[in-house]
C-alpha cells in the first residue's frame, strides 16, 4: 500500500478522497447504501483514475472496501496506543512511545498529556519528557526538545523545567521551550512569569512576549521583545493572514508549520522533524536562501516541497523514501 502511495503524486491524492468519504460517511456504520453512492459521487468527479493502481479492475465500492479495511486497521491500532499509553493519569498522546514516567515522542509526531497536578503540556516531534508519576513537595520535569507548557498555578510549589544547563522556574504560567540536542536553548513566555536559573542563580526574570535564547557553547544569553512588526509570508499563496513573532514560535502545537526569513538549511532540520523524512540538499550554497510561508491545513511534504522548491526556482526528487532538492 505504502508503495503504491509513493509511486504517483495522483495515487496519494485519489486516497485522500477516499479518506475524506471515510471520515464523512461514518463507515463503522451498516449504511452500505450511503458508502456506495459517496463513493459513486467522488469517483465520477475525479479526473482519472489514478495510475499503476493494483485495484485498476475493481468496481468503485470494492475499491472503497479495501482502502476501508486498511483504514480500520490503522484506527484500530492508533486507540489501542491511546489506551496502552495513559500510564493510570489523565493523558492525551499521539502515537508516543512512554516508558515508565518517560514520554518519548518520535519524528512526525505529536503529544499531549496532563500531570498530576493539572499542568497541560504539548511535545513537539523528537521530544523527550521526563516526570514523577505524582508530585510531593516540588514539582519537577526534564526536557529534551521542545514543549508547551500551560502550568497549573501553585504559589507554595514552584514548577521547574530541567533542560541542558538551565532550569525553568514558574509558579503557574504559560511559555515554550526549545531545546533540541546540538541547538540553542529558546524560552518563550506567553503569559505570566518566568525565571531562568543557571547552577541556582537566576540569570534571567522574563516578561510576557519576551524570547531568551541561550548559547551553550559561548555561555550567551540573548532576550527577544516579540512584540514587533507583523511579517506577511511571500511564499504561500492561499494565507494572507500576517504572521507574529509570538505565533511563530508557539502554533506548532496546532499542527501550523510556519517559516518566517528563515534561511532553507533551518527550514530542512524543522520539516525532517515535522515529517519524518531525511532531505538532502545538493548545493550548499543554497542553505542560506531565506523564505516565508505558512502552512495551516496538515500538507503533506509533498505540498510543501512543491511550494517552496516553486518560490526557490528549485526542484526536488524523492529517492528510498528520502529527498533531494537541486537547483
Amino acid at each position: 500500500m505504502n508503495e503504491w502511495l509513493r509511486s504517483d503524486q495522483e495515487n496519494l491524492r485519489y486516497f485522500a478522497g477516499l479518506k475524506d468519504i471515510w471520515d464523512s460517511s461514518n463507515i463503522l456504520s451498516d449504511c452500505a447504501v450511503e458508502q456506495e453512492s459517496a463513493m459513486k459521487r467522488f469517483y465520477d468527479g475525479a479526473q482519472k483514475p489514478p495510475k499503476h493502481t493494483i485495484y485498476r479492475n475493481l468496481r468503485p465500492i470494492q475499491w472503497f472496501q479495501r482502502i476501508a479495511a486498511v483504514l480500520i486497521i490503522f484506527f484500530c491500532t492508533y486507540t489501542i496506543s491511546l489506551f496502552l499509553h495513559r500510564e493510570g493519569e489523565t493523558s492525551e498522546t499521539k502515537l508516543t512511545v512512554s516508558t515508565g514516567n518517560k514520554m518519548i515522542i518520535p519524528k512526525g509526531q505529536k503529544g499531549q498529556l496532563i500531570l498530576s497536578d493539572g499542568t497541560k503540556i504539548w511535545l513537539n516531534s523528537e521530544s523527550t519528557l521526563e516526570h514523577p508519576s505524582s508530585f510531593e513537595t516540588e514539582r519537577e520535569v526534564t526536557l529534551s526538545g521542545e514543549a508547551y507548557f500551560e502550568v497549573k498555578s501553585d504559589e507554595e510549589h514552584p514548577f521547574y523545567v530541567h533542560t541542558g544547563n538551565l532550569k525553568i522556574k514558574v509558579t503557574g504560567t504559560s511559555f515554550n521551550i526549545k531545546a533540541y540536542a546540538d541547538e540553542d536553548i529558546e524560552t518563550t513566555l506567553v503569559e505570566g512569569r518566568l525565571s531562568i536559573l543557571k547552577n541556582d542563580t537566576e540569570i534571567i526574570v522574563l516578561k510576557p512576549n519576551e524570547s531568551a535564547v541561550y548559547s551553550e557553547t559561548d555561555n550567551h544569553l540573548l532576550v527577544k521583545d516579540l512584540t514587533v512588526k507583523e511579517v506577511k509570508p511571500k511564499v504561500v499563496e492561499n494565507v494572507s493572514d500576517a504572521i507574529t513573532p509570538m505565533e511563530l514560535l508557539t502554533v506548532w502545537k496546532e499542527d501550523k508549520l510556519i517559516f518566517q526569513d528563515e534561511s532553507l538549511e533551518s527550514m530542512v532540520n524543522k520539516m525532517e522533524r515535522w515529517f519524518n523524512h531525511k532531505i538532502h540538499i545538493s548545493d550548499p550554497g543554497l542553505l542560506d536562501n531565506r523564505y516565508n510561508g505558512k502552512f495551516v491545513y496538515n500538507e503533506t511534504i509533498y505540498q510543501v516541497l512543491d511550494v517552496v522548491c516553486r518560490a526557490g526556482n528549485l526542484k526536488y526528487q524523492e529517492i528510498n523514501r528520502e529527498f533531494y532538492i537541486s537547483k
